[in-house]
């Protein structure tokens, strides 16, 4: 996908031309390269929009967007790059499932149906969201995508695939449930999606999107083109005429963090359920009071207070059970280790195992350091 250069002459979201350019340096929350890219922020809707200012093209067919990270890595051997059929990240990724279960079981009866569920995963890889639900309820799933490596993985997983690189959504076949996980903030033309994924609801049928926050998540990458709020993708969905049963905040499993992904908070990602307007549904919607940002100095200073305080509260108490956590093992490997090796020519028995048998008992206080 070949990225249009300099095009900034509206929001991406809701195509609204009042707003205004700003630039973000920040050490622990980078954002994008500011000789590559421009941010501008929505006055009308509250959402970001990045727009490239040099020839710059993203992959996603071919399955090389997943693994630049891992490609990337500057090693010796180039044998260490081989990869194998699952990308690593898929493993961690995958756990997302849980709050999507969770989040539609609790707020919605869409898994109370006697019938199956026709489900739609758009952008949904290999469909592993698809082989998590259907363990736990009647579904149905197509997952559309435009990476051929993951749409022959859901493909032997038994689900039907739309190879978006060609082929469009099905004008005839309407869904009960479509999963938009981490995908709108990868895309060009975000607003023409929802309006498509629209007519693909049944009545009464939910669309469920997960995207990361622009309070939670940095800026970084060249691989999303918007950054969110909750309040501003609230206002955008109001806006093409949908029903919001249920936003919040999720975050990501704290596996990540071996993965050297850092940025795990209770405000990492943003989530939303909604339905389509329809005005004989009688349930209690939410509305959206978005807080808008008059210019690039206040809304720099939201960003920094944000990033600052979810770097202290959960970033570095992380960092520290870590540490906690290594040095526990460090002193029961080490010093043990040294005592046997300093007396092992004097005693036949294990020495440290009498000296430091009340270490043992210290495990379980360190217990909560593994999670």
């Amino acid at each position: 996908m070949r990225l249009s250069k300099n095009c900034y002459k509206k929001c991406r979201i809701c195509e609204s031309q009042n707003y205004f350019l700003f630039d973000f340096k920040n050490l622990y929350f980078p954002g994008k390269e500011i000789q590559r890219w421009n941010n501008i922020y929505c006055k009308t809707c509250g959402s970001v929009s990045h727009f490239v200012t040099d020839d710059h093209s993203i992959s996603y067919e071919n399955g090389s967007y997943r693994d630049r990270n891992i490609k990337n890595i500057k090693v010796d051997n180039q044998l260490l790059k081989v990869l194998p059929p699952l990308d690593p990240w898929s493993i961690q990724s995958y756990k997302r499932w849980i709050n999507i279960y969770s989040n539609l079981k609790k707020y919605t009866d869409a898994f109370n149906a006697s019938t199956y569920l026709d489900h739609l995963d758009y952008g949904g890889y290999n469909g592993f969201l698809s082989h998590a639900l259907e363990q736990l309820v009647q579904i149905k799933s197509t997952v559309a995508d435009l990476d051929k490596r993951g749409l022959l993985i859901a493909s032997s997983l038994g689900y039907k695939t739309i190879n978006l690189s060609y082929d469009n959504l099905p004008k005839d076949k309407k869904y009960d449930l479509i999963t938009l996980i981490h995908v709108l903030e990868h895309i060009e033309e975000p607003k023409k999606i929802l309006l498509d994924l629209k007519k693909c609801l049944k009545k009464n049928g939910i669309l469920y999107i997960e995207v990361p926050n622009l309070f939670g998540s940095p800026m970084l990458g060249d691989v999303h083109l918007s950054s969110f709020t909750l309040d501003a993708l609230k206002n955008n969905l109001l806006n093409l005429d949908f029903q919001i049963i249920k936003s919040g905040y999720s975050h990501s499993d704290k596996g990540n963090f071996d993965f050297g992904i850092h940025y795990i908070s209770d405000t990492e990602n943003v989530y939303i359920i909604c339905i389509k307007n329809d005005k004989l549904i009688k349930l209690e919607f939410e509305t959206a009071k978005t807080k808008l940002y008059k210019d690039k100095g206040e809304l720099i200073r939201k960003l920094n207070y944000e990033y600052s305080r979810i770097s202290i509260k959960s970033i570095s108490k992380m960092h520290l059970k870590k540490i906690l956590l290594h040095l526990y093992y460090f002193s029961i490997f080490f010093f043990p280790a040294l005592m046997d090796f300093m007396f092992s020519r004097f005693f036949n028995g294990t020495f440290s195992y009498l000296l430091f048998k009340p270490l043992k008992s210290l495990k379980e206080k360190f217990f909560l350091l593994k999670k």
